[in-house]
């Protein structure tokens, strides 16, 4: 979750950041990174597009997230210790902010 709650897993302290701004999760059937809206006053932006809130939208490597005035990258890689999950790898998710890894 990305917010400014205290249960986020990306905190950011700005009055234009909702408590629970947005969502990071993965598809279990594909599986793919998506990033979701949580219908936050502000709204988000994914490569400068306004996200439809409540509605997954797929995360490509080199993404960039928009939340208020901070943006984040996104990174994604396959662990070295990848398993198999449905006859394909798993893949990681890296969010950078302010040249920090964060992880997910």
């Amino acid at each position: 979750m990305i917010g400014r709650s205290e249960g986020c897993h990306i905190r950011i302290q700005s009055s234009r950041v909702s408590r629970q701004h947005a969502e990071l999760h993965w598809d279990v059937i594909k599986p793919v990174p998506f990033v979701v809206d949580m219908g936050s006053q502000n709204g988000s932006r994914l490569d400068d597009k306004e996200l439809v809130a409540y509605h997954p939208h797929p995360l490509r490597d080199g993404a960039s997230i928009r939340i208020a005035d901070h943006r984040l990258r996104v990174e994604l890689f396959l662990p070295e210790d990848t398993e198999l999950y449905l006859n394909d790898k798993k893949t990681g998710v890296s969010v950078f902010w302010d040249n920090n890894e964060v992880a997910i």
